[in-house]
């Protein structure tokens, strides 16, 4: 299990809840933001795809648990840092992201994700995560 909350230098990261749900609409609604990831997705979509992110996750898990990323200074929604588990080829991992626009560009995501990985390998005992 990864901790329930994750701190990097400029970041918070911790599971999403509840009282995200204001967020990940607004972040799954910008064109911005899913213009290169999928289709733009229907308020019911979206409200599945948070349902499937609140439940609890395990590294058994065969759905994606996420991450609410928040800026530590000011507070702000910073967007969702995703990490899944492909059980199918020797537990390799997949980490994906989605940032609100007005932070493309900060490094944000590296943070994140090197986090996430980081916590991930530990939560793994230790064994590396592959890469595909």
């Amino acid at each position: 299990m990864l901790p329930p909350e994750i701190q990097t230098e400029r970041l918070i990261l911790k599971q999403t809840s509840n009282a995200d749900e204001r967020h990940f609409f607004e972040l799954l609604q910008n064109p911005q933001v899913v213009q290169f990831c999928f289709d733009m997705p229907t308020p019911d979509e979206i409200q599945q795809q948070l349902e499937c992110r609140l439940a609890p996750w395990n590294t058994t898990s065969t759905h994606w648990l996420s991450l609410s990323v928040y800026e530590k200074t000011s507070s702000l929604f910073i967007g969702i840092v995703g990490f899944k588990m492909d059980h199918s080829h020797d537990d390799q991992a997949e980490i994906g992201f989605l940032l609100m626009p007005v932070h493309f560009g900060k490094g944000y995501a590296t943070e994140a994700v090197a986090a996430i990985r980081n916590n991930a390998r530990h939560t793994n005992n230790n064994r590396p995560c592959n890469r595909r």
